[in-house]
């Protein structure tokens, strides 16, 4: 055994310090010469207990990352990825196994766990990814290569957490527990690169860079991203969020649904199509003003629009839903003026269809509310959804009911339409009979005709006194549509038209036939005979009137009468 002066073993001891410094100060250099391969580009973001730094160079087409975890013994992981959204992003998940990281090289296809097998990219390991004791950090370091384009001032980036569970072992095809925060950020690639050492999070010691280049604690000048924890804070991106959820909770989990049943159980019960369409034009107005409310919360997040399940579904329901309505409004005014149903039909079900996607898409919004929503409020939500169904499911009982009426015409919907808009009205008489109108009973269309008595006044005079018989001409049986909807012009022209009735009567002088013209509507019927002419024959004399002697007649009486009321008398007593 050799042994070792009191001086030799003091050297030793220094030069192993000397080399334990050299060491641990080597995981927070950023690995890059930047007077080799230069120029290089570089910049930083931080997460909730993390910072990444990215270093580009352009003359090797690639990335170097080095992401700095405060602590020793993390729990959970932490993946960092380059792009928008989950789908095709090139990530790089992290986690302790045996007290050493692991470095996972990922993508996935949606919305989904990320699998080594749908990895892309060049990849490649740093040595210095190690966990740092004396540092108080764990460091993970990378090179994404094959970078042909230039990622510019605006380099998207994603990343998740799990700060509870981590993968059961170090095999980098492990699977991996559901992120429990995430957020976005971008890096800006075109500040140019110093030798600085990576950015690190709040409570590690700042280190030394290439160089000895300070480093930056938990700082990044040029880079964005919001946190799905920072979004608890009350704030106006918050605020934003809060407003969204609540108009869209009480619109597709209240209004729509009560819209839903009263289309459903209200046709037989009560008139419900005026309640439907106020309650789904209600709707309608909280749908836009919760959609435009997710709209600017994302823009003032600063991250893509449309980037998740949730936000694609949500953009997808909205359109459609402007769809539903207009199909509704135009379905009801087709059925009323063609009987049409078809429409109606695919109404109703692509109403179904948009609650239930309403519901998966409440479920993807809570999975994404970061302020600690419970698991159970999504089962409540799917709880209440299937109230409503069965409500919904057993309005059908009143199917046959309604068929009924549908088959009758006496649908208490078309009932209150016609009390309320196709009221009694006089309509101008179209076969020249003064008193003749259209008259509503028992939901078919009624005319009035008159019947004539003749009459004599004080001085013998003879007068038109028509007293109302009502005849009932059924123009349609068994029809459901107020008198409006029907062509009253199409049904006045088919029928019979009037025809002059001079030598109408038994007395036909020989030689003479019956004047076969129409009849004129307003001046064709004589005040004399009360009977209806055309032009030619209009006049008393021109139509040989029955009663002529009786007009002569009266009218000599009362000329008379007015010409002895007026003579002169002489006062026979005056002297001349």
């Amino acid at each position: 055994m050799v042994a070792f002066s009191t001086s030799t073993r003091s050297t030793m001891m220094l030069f192993t310090a000397a080399l334990a410094s050299l060491f641990v100060a080597t995981p927070a250099t950023a690995q890059i010469n930047p007077q080799e391969n230069g120029p290089h580009f570089a910049d930083s973001f931080c997460g909730p207990d993390f910072c990444v730094t990215g270093i580009y160079t352009p003359s090797q087409q690639s990335i170097n990352y080095t992401m700095i975890t405060a602590g020793t013994s993390f729990m959970g992981w932490r993946a960092i990825g380059v792009g928008n959204q989950m789908s095709g992003a090139n990530m790089l998940i992290s986690w302790l196994s045996g007290g050493q990281p692991v470095l996972s090289h990922r993508s996935a296809s949606g919305e989904v766990m990320p699998t080594t097998t749908q990895a892309q990219g060049v990849f490649m390991q740093n040595e210095v990814s190690r966990v740092a004791t004396d540092a108080g950090m764990t460091v993970s370091s990378w090179m994404f290569g094959g970078i042909a384009e230039n990622p510019g001032s605006s380099y998207g980036h994603i990343w998740a957490i799990n700060k509870n569970t981590a993968p059961s072992s170090s095999d980098v095809s492990a699977r991996i527990s559901k992120h429990n925060d995430y957020g976005f950020s971008s890096l800006d690639l075109t500040k140019p690169y110093n030798g600085e050492a990576p950015t690190t999070p709040p409570g590690v010691t700042a280190l030394l860079g290439y160089g000895g280049a300070a480093a930056s604690t938990s700082s990044s000048s040029g880079a964005t991203g919001q946190s799905g924890g920072q979004m608890r804070e009350l704030n106006m991106k918050n605020n934003l969020i809060i407003a969204h959820m609540v108009f869209m909770i009480l619109t597709w989990l209240i209004l729509v649904p009560a819209a839903i049943l009263v289309a459903r159980w209200g046709r037989t019960l009560f008139t419900w199509f005026p309640v439907h369409r106020g309650i789904q034009l209600a709707s309608l107005v909280a749908i836009f003003i919760g959609f435009f409310l997710g709209v600017g919360a994302v823009a003032n997040i600063g991250i893509p629009h449309f980037a998740s399940t949730h936000t694609k579904l949500g953009l997808a329901i909205f359109l459609i839903t402007l769809f539903q309505v207009a199909l509704g409004q135009v379905g009801h005014v087709v059925r009323r003026k063609k009987g049409i149903r078809v429409q109606n039909y695919v109404h109703a079900a692509l109403g179904c269809l948009l609650f239930g996607l309403a519901i998966w898409n409440i479920h993807e919004g809570l999975a994404l509310w970061k302020w600690g929503v419970p698991d159970y409020a999504s089962y409540i939500v799917y709880a209440w959804a299937a109230v409503l169904f069965v409500a919904y499911v057993a309005g059908f009982v009143m199917l046959p009911k309604e068929m009924r009426q549908a088959k009758e015409g006496s649908s208490k919907e078309e009932q209150s339409v016609l009390t309320k808009q196709n009221s009694p009205r006089l309509v101008p008489r179209p076969l020249g009979l003064e008193s003749r109108f259209w008259k509503r009973r028992s939901g078919c269309c009624s005319i009035r005709q008159p019947s004539l008595e003749a009459k004599q006044d004080k001085a013998g005079s003879s007068f038109a006194t028509f007293t109302e018989r009502t005849t009932f001409t059924t123009l349609i049986a068994q029809h459901r549509s107020p008198p409006r909807r029907h062509n009253l012009p199409t049904y006045i022209d088919n029928m019979a038209k009037k025809r002059c009735q001079h030598n109408s009567g038994p007395d036909v002088p020989e030689g003479q036939q019956r004047c076969g013209n129409a009849a004129l509507t307003i001046a064709g019927v004589c005040p004399h005979c009360v009977k209806a002419h055309c032009a030619q024959h209009r006049l008393p004399e021109q139509h040989a009137c029955s009663q002529t002697n009786a007009i002569r007649n009266t009218a000599f009486a009362a000329n008379k009468a007015k010409l002895e009321r007026e003579q002169t008398q002489s006062d026979r007593g005056l002297a001349h």
